[in-house]
């Protein structure tokens, strides 16, 4: 019996390391909005600099604010930008094993 709990230890210790290991971070999530919402930011002077690419057209983007939560085997990104005309994009991620995902 306490080889049995010795092993379903070990698997347990083993699935977290693999979760830590390939936790996604903020370069991950930099690339992944990039590829997957053509918006790329920049940190120039005193603030940050959106746009997004739509349609062959460039959209000037105000990011409004950006929560993330970073726990050692996932990550969840809250991302709030205000478009040109009014409206806000609220870009929801989550992320683990090296993946990212809109929710």
């Amino acid at each position: 019996m306490k080889r049995l709990g010795l092993y379903i230890a070990g698997g347990i210790a083993f699935i977290l390391i693999i979760l830590a290991i390939t936790c996604p971070d903020e370069e991950d999530y930099k690339s992944w909005l990039e590829r997957k919402h053509r918006i790329s930011c920049t940190n120039e002077g005193s603030g940050i600099y959106c746009k997004q690419f739509i349609g062959g057209q460039e959209i000037e983007l105000d990011w409004t604010s950006k929560h993330v939560q970073s726990a050692a085997i996932y990550m969840r990104v809250n991302d709030h930008y205000m478009k040109p005309d009014g409206s806000v994009l609220f870009i929801r991620t989550f992320g683990i094993l090296g993946m990212l995902y809109d929710y």
